[in-house]
């Protein structure tokens, strides 16, 4: 469960030294030795999954154990499962091999199959391939046999070994004993104290005697520091390993074709010195020991490298890597437009969002020119330097973008530094194109005939149209994107989904139902209504928000019914008048778009912005300092099923509408005091004089009462201006944070005030106890403190569950 890798890109690469040969010596090794050329049974996993553009993707990585002279590996399944869907697994598996003696250069020249796997118990079987990717054959006598007499005890001796990243991901073993057994989730598993971490799982667990015990799992640690692995012993699954070891493989011949193609390319080019693509029809040279990376298992091997580039990609690293040189390497990579790109457009594309945007707000900025690369190509040359989030390290970047018909060519290097650039000038000096293959692409429709979809441009020039359908566990999904060239404003999405939930199927009505509830529950709807596209019913929901930087965003969905089991999606936003001034071309895709009519049904296309151009809610507050907050309380219904037009942010807050305020805000208060209602029956003692017990209040305020957050006393001045240290008590004590008890000399709202200090809960502005609260401060404070301690990144608003306060932190 720790090994799956969050980034949907295919992986950069690392390719080791191919071994003269492949056939090995008889007895088993498990543990590296400097006298033994045998390969080691622990072997390492890379899954990778066929995008729908038809390219692989990483998506995790992992360990396992050769079990037998057939090639079969034992590994978790949560090792070779999709990340998406836990039911499949990936397409494509690549294992690399040990040397005993050579543990530093894992030989990753290996594919496998699978043969089964069970997520419920996290146990998978594959079986490797009987040659390497160049065609050599490998004998398999260097497994570790899983059925054994092993019967493991508390105290026992644990090695495990595994590729960890902790250990650099090559093979590495840690020694511990056994801790104990435990059933998690009706599955026994051992408990060590032996290291393990990301990567192991799947990985092997031998007693002192060099059985099989078991495979590494998961870790859980405390906050003592404590750490124990969960090992799956093997003994459990003996008949298992049995009943399924011999099952014919499930093959995905092209995922796993390229991803034997693009090793062997590896390969091939550090032999020759030179890797060539393809297409684009591009070549680059290595100088002075300089190696050729993988273009996939780079991903997993070094963080420098980033993210992956794609199989037609490559990546350049010196022979030895130091610390010092951690941050050099050449890569060339290749982006897809969908159109035919010029340097103009390139210059768009950095100019309006990787300058502005990204590089001046992460790094040193950076710097445009047109030049010649090589002399030859014409190119934009980006100069950047930014500091590393992951090693620290300053980095310096250089990259030429290429125009190529409908891509675009990424040559660059990067270094740290103080750094000798003479060899990665002299690599990229190398590059070379075939510009006479240049081809362009041009989507004019996209059609499936599975699901009886087609989608056309009927936009001028300016416009493109890319084909992102795909098929997955044998279902077909269409997709299609919409965008404006040099306007990346507009954006329009048409994508085909299964009904995941029963009810929903054949059922569209409660599909809609279901849907429409569940957004309004977490977005701020500017409007909604029904709609027909090609004689098929749909409906749609124009959501709006703003963070507070500008004008109002707004996103529009469509749901329309396919079949019974299938709907189409369609996305479209905008901000501001970009989305009304875009609502034209928007409608017009609509207006082409067949479904099984073909284009002859009836087409009804309601006004997306409402009668009135978008929501007039809460018309007062837009730019205000407070209205993140405040369209947070209403979006939960805080100030009633539906907002108010205006909120009045600068008024006076009375101290009954602070407290049913801060009751509604909390989902668990709000459920205890549904609870509380239910036992309600007016007020029977410590009534407050001056509350009308059959207003809609009054049970708010009794309940507040029932749990001392507001005094007992002979008036509650329920439209009186409430104050700061009186919210803080309210809602500090409503939301249970840990209040420290004052001292007998210290006023009884210091500790509520630290508490505002501590996690950023003070208003802005406010410095006084006694500060009589305008709604919009006391929606801040209760929409800050109901989650925990409030803050800000990119503009975005984040929670983070509040500490406790120690009485060391206290001062008087």
């Amino acid at each position: 469960m720790f090994e799956r890798f969050l980034s949907v890109l295919s992986a950069l690469a690392v390719m080791f030294t191919l071994l003269p040969s492949l056939m090995v010596s008889a007895g088993v090794v498990y543990i590296p030795t400097s006298t033994s050329t045998q390969y080691l049974p622990t072997v390492k996993i890379l899954s990778y999954s066929l995008g729908y553009d038809g390219s692989l993707f990483s998506e995790a990585y992992g360990s396992g154990t050769l079990i037998d002279n057939k090639g079969t590996i034992l590994t978790n399944s949560h090792v070779i499962q999709s990340m998406f869907d836990p039911s499949s697994p990936n397409d494509a598996f690549q294992v690399c091999l040990t040397v005993s003696n050579d543990v530093e250069n894992p030989v990753c020249e290996f594919t496998a199959s699978l043969i089964v796997h069970d997520p419920d118990k996290d146990i998978a079987l594959l079986k490797m391939d009987k040659t390497n990717v160049t065609g050599q054959s490998v004998k398999f006598d260097f497994s570790l046999p899983y059925d054994n007499e092993a019967k493991p005890e508390v105290g026992d001796t644990v090695t495990v070994l595994g590729y960890p990243d902790t250990g650099g991901r090559t093979i590495t073993f840690t020694k511990g004993v056994v801790s104990g057994f435990t059933t998690e989730n009706g599955l026994k598993y051992i408990k060590t104290d032996a290291d393990i971490s990301f990567g192991n799982s799947g990985g092997t667990a031998v007693d002192a005697d060099g059985n099989l015990l078991g495979i590494p799992t998961f870790i859980v640690g405390s906050y003592s520091a404590e750490v124990l692995g969960y090992l799956i012993p093997v003994d459990r699954i003996v008949s298992w390993i049995d009943d399924n070891k011999n099952k014919v493989v499930v093959d995905d011949s092209a995922a796993k074709g390229q991803l034997r193609d693009a090793m062997k390319a590896n390969i091939d080019a550090n032999k020759k010195g030179t890797y060539k693509n393809d297409y684009p029809p591009y070549e680059v040279s290595v100088v002075d020991g300089w190696k050729f990376g993988n273009s996939l298992e780079g991903a997993f091997e070094n963080s420098t490298y980033g993210y992956s580039q794609g199989t037609n990609s490559v990546i350049i690293y010196p022979k030895e890597m130091t610390a010092a040189n951690a941050s050099n390497y050449v890569s060339v990579s290749v982006t897809d437009y969908g159109y035919e790109v010029t340097l103009e457009d390139i210059e768009y594309l950095l100019g309006s969002y990787s300058k502005d945007v990204y590089m001046d707000s992460f790094g040193t900025g950076a710097t445009y020119e047109r030049v010649k690369l090589n002399d030859k190509y014409d190119a934009i040359k980006e100069t950047f330097s930014y500091s590393d989030w992951y090693t620290g390290a300053f980095v310096n970047t250089v990259t030429y973008y290429v125009p190529y018909g409908d891509v675009v060519l990424n040559v660059g290097y990067s270094y740290g530094d103080g750094q000798d650039l003479t060899d990665m000038n002299q690599i990229v000096s190398t590059f070379k194109v075939d510009m006479s293959k240049v081809k362009v692409d041009v989507v004019r429709e996209v059609y499936s005939k599975a699901l009886g979809i087609r989608v056309k441009n009927p936009l001028g020039s300016d416009y493109y149209l890319s084909d992102t359908s795909y098929s997955y566990d044998g279902q077909d999904f269409f997709g299609a994107n919409f965008g404006k060239k040099r306007d990346y404003s507009f954006v329009v999405s048409i994508y085909s989904a299964y009904y995941w939930n029963a009810e929903h199927k054949g059922n569209f009505a409660k599909f809609k139902e279901d849907t429409i509830k569940d957004a309004e529950t977490w977005y701020e709807i500017a409007s909604k209504g029904d709609l027909t596209l090609d004689g098929h019913q749909g409906f749609y929901l124009t959501d709006q928000y703003d963070l507070g930087f500008g004008e109002t965003s707004y996103y529009t969905t469509i749901y329309v019914e396919n079949d019974k089991d299938s709907y189409v999606t369609v996305y479209y936003s905008g901000t501001g008048d970009g989305f009304i001034g875009g609502m034209k071309d928007f409608k017009s895709i609509l207006k082409v778009t067949q479904l099984s009519n073909k284009g002859k049904g009836k087409y009804k296309l309601p006004n997306f912005m409402g009668s009135n151009g978008g929501a007039t809610a809460l018309g007062d507050i837009k730019n205000y300092v407070y209205e993140i907050q405040i369209k947070n309380l209403s979006r939960d219904k805080v100030f009633g099923e539906t907002a108010p037009a205006k909120f009045n942010p600068e008024g006076p807050l009375s101290r009954k509408d602070f407290v049913v305020w801060a009751i509604k805000a909390n989902a668990s208060v709000l459920a205890d005091f549904e609870t509380f209602k239910t036992t309600y029956t007016k007020c029977s003692q410590d009534c407050y004089k001056d509350i009308n017990y059959d207003s809609d209040e009054a049970v708010y305020i009794e309940y507040a009462k029932s749990k001392e957050v507001i005094s007992k006393r002979d008036k509650f001045s329920p439209d009186e201006q409430i104050t700061l240290m009186a919210a803080f008590k309210v809602a500090f004590e409503l939301y249970d944070y840990k209040i420290w008890k004052a001292p007998s000399f210290v006023p009884w709202y210091v500790p509520y005030l630290h508490i505002g200090y501590s996690y950023g809960f003070m208003p802005y502005g406010v410095d006084e106890a006694e500060h009589k609260l305008t709604r919009g401060e006391g929606a801040f404070i209760i929409d800050s403190s109901r989650w925990g301690s409030v803050g800000y990144y990119g503009g975005d608003l984040y929670y983070s569950e509040p500490l406790p306060l120690l009485e060391e932190e206290l001062i008087y």
